[in-house]
C-alpha cells in the first residue's frame, strides 16, 4: 500500500495558533536515543518558542492514535531520521504521508535526514533530502530558525542566522556525531573547497568567472600558501594575496568550473603557479569533485598539487623556450585559426540559430584563453620576455610589430564574438593567421640559429 497517496489532504493549524514553531520527529524505535538528542540540540536554540514532538513522550492514558494526528496536523516541520535501508519504515512513512497531505496548507515539505552514503525511500525522495553532513546540516538549521514557521509568525531566532553563524556550526556538529557518520579525515594534498549559490552560479554558467564574495573553506595549512591565516576566506581574499603574474590559472580554473557546472569535459589543465606563502615550489590546482548541494548551492573541491618534472626530457635555456614558442604558434595556427575559421564558414553557409552560433563562438573565445593561459605558464606574460630571447634588432622589432597588431585583432576578435557576428569572426581570424606567420617565421628562423650552436 502506498502509504503517501492514500492520505487525504488535512488542513494546517486546526488548533489556535500559539506562535511556536512546531517539529515533529519521525523515527524507529531504535533510534530513541538519537532522536532524543537532536530534539535537546535543537532545544537549546529554540527555547520555549521550540515545541518538538516524539511519540514516546505520549503521557500514558492518552490516545496514542489521536495524540500522533494532532501532532501531524500542528506540526510546520517534519524530520524523518532515516538510518537502515534494511528496516520497515511503513509507520515513519505513513506519519510523513500524513504530514505531506498539508503541504498545500503552507506546510514545509517533509525532510528526510539520513546518514550520507544512504539512499533515502523511494516514496519521499520527491520531497527533500538532507545528508547529515555539517554543511547540510548548518544549511538546514539556518532555515529552520531563520524562516517564519508559517503565514503570520515570525522566526523564533533569525539572529542564529545574522550573528551567531558559528553557533548553528556547532550544534550542526553535534547532530553529525549523534549519527555516527562524520568521518575521521586526514588530508595528504593542500586543498580548498569553492562554494557559490544563486547569482554567483549563473555568473560562473554565463561568464566562467568566479564571484570575488564566493565562500572558500579549507584547512589553515592549506590557506597559509596565500598568506592566510585562517581556515575560511573569500575568493577575493586570495587573489588580493597573488601578484600579477601568479593570476594566470585563476581564470583557467574558472573555464574549468564553468565546464563543470554544464556538465561538459574540461578543455584543458589549470596553469601552474608559485603561491605566495611557498615561492620555492610550483603548484597545479585540479578540481577533483563537485558537490550540488540540498540549498541549491554548489560546492568545488579542489587539490593544489605540487607540480614536478616533465615525464619527457625537457629543453632547457633559449633553446627551450624558442622550442616552447614555436611549438604554441603552430598549435594556434593550425589548431586554433585554421580549424574554426573553416567550421564559421561551413556555420555560415547551413543555416545556424543564433544560439548555435553564439555557442561556437564561444568555443572560439575559449581556444583564445588556452593558448594565452599556456604562454603565461610558459613565463611568455609580456612581450619582452619572448624579446630577450634575440640577437638582431630587427627580429626584435618583427616581434614587437607583431605583438601591438596582435593585440589590436584580438580586440576586434572578441568584439565580433560579443555581438554575435560570425563574419566578422572570420575577418579577424584571417588577419591573426598573417600575424601568426610573422610569429612563425621569426621563431623558426631563431630556431635554426640556436641548433646550428648546439656541439
Amino acid at each position: 500500500m502506498n502509504t503517501v497517496a492514500a492520505v487525504t489532504e488535512i488542513p494546517h493549524r486546526a488548533v489556535d495558533d500559539d506562535g511556536k514553531l512546531h517539529i515533529f520527529i519521525s523515527h524507529k524505535l531504535k533510534d530513541k536515543k538519537l532522536a532524543e538528542t537532536i530534539k535537546k540540540k535543537l532545544g537549546v536554540l529554540g527555547g520555549v518558542q521550540l515545541e518538538m514532538f516524539l511519540s514516546e513522550n505520549i503521557a500514558f492514558g492518552y490516545n496514542w492514535d489521536d495524540e500522533v494526528h494532532a501532532a501531524l496536523e500542528r506540526s510546520d516541520w517534519l524530520f524523518l531520521l532515516y538510518t537502515d535501508p534494511s528496516a520497515e519504515w511503513d509507520w515513519c512513512l505513513y506519519e510523513t504521508g500524513y504530514f505531506s497531505a498539508g503541504i498545500k496548507a503552507g506546510k514545509h515539505a517533509p525532510i528526510c535526514l539520513h546518514s550520507p552514503g544512504i539512499v533515502p525511500p523511494n516514496p519521499i525522495v520527491r520531497w527533500k533530502t538532507v545528508p547529515a553532513d555539517e554543511h547540510n546540516v548548518v544549511n538546514l538549521l539556518g532555515q529552520l530558525y531563520g524562516e517564519p514557521p508559517r503565514e503570520g509568525v515570525p522566526a523564533i531566532r533569525h539572529d542564529l542566522v545574522e550573528d551567531y553563524r558559528d553557533t548553528l556550526t556547532s550544534t550542526a556538529a553535534e547532530i553529525v556525531d549523534a549519527f555516527g557518520t562524520k568521518p575521521e579525515q586526514f588530508w595528504w594534498t593542500n586543498f580548498f573547497r569553492l562554494t557559490l549559490g544563486g547569482n554567483q552560479i549563473t555568473k560562473l554558467r554565463e561568464d566562467g568567472c568566479i564571484d570575488d564574495k564566493a565562500e572558500v573553506t579549507s584547512d589553515i595549512s592549506s590557506l597559509k600558501l596565500f598568506n592566510l591565516n585562517t581556515d575560511r576566506c573569500e575568493w577575493f581574499d586570495i587573489k588580493q594575496q597573488l601578484d600579477e603574474e601568479s593570476l594566470g590559472w585563476i581564470d583557467a580554473l574558472g573555464c574549468i568550473m564553468q565546464d563543470a557546472c554544464l556538465q561538459r569535459v574540461p578543455r584543458y589543465p589549470i596553469s601552474r603557479f608559485h603561491p605566495p606563502g611557498d615561492k620555492q615550489q610550483l603548484y597545479r590546482p585540479v578540481v577533483y569533485r563537485l558537490d550540488k548541494m540540498s540549498d541549491q548551492s554548489i560546492c568545488f573541491k579542489i587539490l593544489l598539487i605540487k607540480a614536478t618534472g616533465q615525464c619527457k626530457p625537457e629543453v632547457r635555456g633559449n633553446l627551450g623556450s624558442i622550442c616552447d614558442l614555436l611549438q604554441m604558434a603552430q598549435d594556434f595556427r593550425w589548431g586554433v585559426i585554421d580549424e574554426h575559421s573553416f567550421k564559421i564558414r561551413r556555420l555560415m553557409m547551413n543555416p545556424a540559430t543564433d544560439e548555435e552560433v553564439s555557442k561556437y563562438l564561444n568555443k572560439v573565445k575559449m581556444s583564445i584563453k588556452k593558448v594565452e593561459l599556456k604562454a603565461i605558464d610558459c613565463g611568455f606574460k609580456v612581450i619582452e620576455n619572448i624579446e630577450e630571447l634575440f640577437d638582431e634588432q630587427d627580429d626584435k622589432d618583427v616581434i614587437r610589430e607583431a605583438s601591438n597588431r596582435w593585440a589590436e585583432v584580438r580586440g576586434e576578435l572578441m568584439t565580433a564574438i560579443s555581438d554575435n557576428n560570425p563574419k566578422q569572426v572570420t575577418v579577424a581570424l584571417d588577419e591573426i593567421r598573417r600575424v601568426n606567420k610573422q610569429f612563425l617565421c621569426v621563431f623558426a628562423k631563431r630556431h635554426l640559429e640556436l641548433l646550428a650552436k648546439l656541439d
